[in-house]
């Protein structure tokens, strides 16, 4: 039979060659700064996470400067990779910036990346797993924007005979995870609502992550 996905919260997976940019470079850096901030909260973004991370926060006296160039590049053939993939009606234009990067966060809350600036929309983010053991870190939580997932009397049997490990069934379930590995890089679309529950403090879990926005030409 055909398959057809209908309405699909479609998600792009890549894997990033480490040895095209300056890895151990960043990743000593990102972990030196961790290191100096004893409370190990550098959070400027909400009330309620517990995380140390970058995000209006890039020119921090108090840290490294965390040396992207290389980085960036990696990103921005990835970005171009990524509108290849995109059926547009008409002539767009993009641009993306590098959002964020994330060491060992205890807590996250759940949130989603929509929003415009400068007239353009959000419409696709990136998360680039750059440190991840994958035996005791856990991927991001993505949430279902489906309305199905809000009726319990629709899914809460059907969650019990549905494999949870077949993605096609996830439309049934609230939430769901990704596998990932080191090096993979994901891209999702802004709306689903993500978060990252409490990891391991003993071993390094590092992400970057890009939001990519378009305009109508």
């Amino acid at each position: 039979m055909q398959e057809i996905d209908l309405f699909p919260s479609r998600i792009f997976k890549s894997k990033i060659d480490p040895s095209v940019y300056n890895k151990k470079e960043i990743v000593d850096i990102l972990i030196k700064n961790y290191q100096k901030d004893e409370s190990k909260d550098r959070n400027a973004w909400d009330d309620d996470s517990n995380l140390h991370h970058y995000y209006n926060d890039w020119f921090n006296a108090k840290y490294d400067k965390v040396p992207l160039d290389k980085l960036n590049v990696v990103y921005e053939n990835k970005v171009n990779d990524l509108m290849k993939q995109i059926n547009f009606c008409q002539n767009i234009d993009y641009k993306w910036t590098f959002e964020n990067i994330t060491v060992n966060a205890k807590h996250m809350s759940a949130h989603d990346h929509v929003g415009f600036a400068d007239g353009y929309q959000c419409v696709y983010s990136g998360i680039h797993y750059m440190k991840f053991n994958q035996d005791i870190h856990s991927p991001t939580t993505f949430f279902n924007p489906l309305m199905v997932s809000q009726f319990n009397c629709l899914t809460d049997n059907l969650v019990k005979i549905l494999s949870n490990s077949s993605i096609e069934n996830s439309n049934y379930f609230s939430s769901w995870q990704i596998p990932v590995q080191e090096d993979d890089f994901i891209f999702f679309p802004a709306y689903l609502k993500h978060n990252v529950i409490s990891q391991i403090d003993d071993d390094y879990r590092i992400t970057g992550v890009i939001n990519v926005r378009l305009s109508a030409v």
